[in-house]
C-alpha cells in the first residue's frame, strides 16, 4: 500500500516541487498563498491543477488569461512520477520512500539550477540530512564509509575549484556544487562520490557534444550548470551503486 501512496502522490508532489521552482526566482514562499496566475494574479481552480493532465489539456496555457504556464510545472510533475516509478523497479521496499526524497530533492535543485544558476543551500542541506538519517538507520556498520564520502566529495571538488582558478585565473565550479556533492555523498559512500563525479563528467560532455550537434554554440568560457549533471551522477550511483566495483 506504501507503494501505491507513494505513486498515487508523486505528480503531486511534483507539481509542489514545480512551485518552489518557480517562486525562488522572486523569492517568495512556497507556502505564501493558493496557486495563482503569475500574470493575471487569478487564483487557480482544482480543475487547473492536476498534474500532468491540466497543463496537457490547457496546451501549456492560462485558462483565464491565455497567459504561457511554465514547462517547469510540466517537468516537474512528470519527473517525479518517473523518479517513484523507477525507485519502485530498482531498490527494495523499505528504500522506496528516501530513494524517492531523494530523487525529488535532486530534481527541484537541478530545476533551481538550470534556471538560475544557483542551487540553494537549503535544497542540499535537506539532501544532507536525509542522507544522515538514512545511513544512521540502514547503514550503520559502514557509516564511517557514508560520512568518509561526503568529507570527500566536498574536498575534492574544493581542490578542482581552487586549481582550476589558479590555471586559468576564473572560477570553473560554483562552491554550492561542492555542498552538493558532500550531501551525495552521505548516501553514497567515498567510492560512489568518484562514481557520481564520473558520471556527472561524462553526462556534461555528452550534454555539450549534443548540442554542438544541433547547432548550438558552447564555448569554454560559457556558464553551464554543472548541479543538475551531479544529480544524475549521485542518483545513478545511488540506485546501481559505484561503477568501478564489479
Amino acid at each position: 500500500m506504501l507503494i501505491v501512496w507513494i505513486l498515487v502522490a508523486a505528480p503531486f508532489i511534483g507539481s509542489f516541487l514545480g512551485v518552489i521552482v518557480t517562486r525562488f526566482e522572486t523569492s517568495d514562499s512556497a507556502f505564501s498563498g493558493r496557486s495563482k496566475c503569475p500574470e493575471c494574479q487569478h487564483q487557480l481552480a482544482v480543475r487547473d491543477l492536476v498534474p500532468v493532465v491540466s497543463w496537457l489539456v490547457q496546451n501549456g496555457k492560462c485558462r483565464y488569461c491565455e497567459a504561457d504556464i511554465s514547462r517547469v510545472y510540466l517537468v516537474s510533475e512528470a519527473g517525479a512520477l518517473v523518479i517513484a516509478l523507477w525507485a519502485v523497479a530498482v531498490v527494495d521496499a523499505p528504500f522506496i520512500l528516501p530513494s524517492c526524497l531523494l530523487g525529488w530533492s535532486l530534481l527541484t535543485l537541478s530545476l533551481i539550477d538550470i534556471r538560475v544558476m544557483r542551487i540553494p543551500d537549503i535544497m542540499s542541506g535537506f539532501v544532507f540530512g536525509a542522507g544522515l538519517v538514512t545511513s544512521l538507520i540502514w547503514f550503520r556498520s559502514s557509516f564511517s564509509d557514508h560520512a568518509l564520502g561526503a568529507v570527500t566529495g566536498f574536498a575534492v571538488l574544493f581542490l578542482v575549484r581552487h586549481a582550476y582558478h589558479r590555471l586559468k585565473g576564473r572560477q570553473g565550479l560554483g562552491k554550492a556544487d561542492e555542498r552538493l556533492l558532500a550531501a551525495g555523498g552521505i548516501w553514497i559512500g567515498m567510492t560512489g562520490v568518484f562514481s557520481a563525479l564520473f558520471l556527472a563528467t561524462l553526462l556534461g560532455i555528452l550534454a555539450v557534444c549534443t548540442a554542438r550537434i544541433f547547432g548550438r554554440q558552447v564555448r569554454g568560457t560559457d556558464a553551464i550548470p554543472f548541479g543538475p549533471f551531479l544529480a544524475a551522477g549521485i542518483w545513478l550511483t545511488w540506485l546501481y551503486g559505484p561503477i568501478f566495483i564489479s
